[in-house]
């Protein structure tokens, strides 16, 4: 199933920025 592992690896790469953003955001 590729469209489930793209999903998936979008939903993890949002995930991903988002905590990072998070933390920049935090030390900012």
């Amino acid at each position: 199933m590729p469209n489930l592992a793209l999903a998936f690896g979008l939903t993890l790469f949002a995930g991903l920025a988002t905590g990072i953003g998070g933390l920049v955001a935090f030390f900012v």
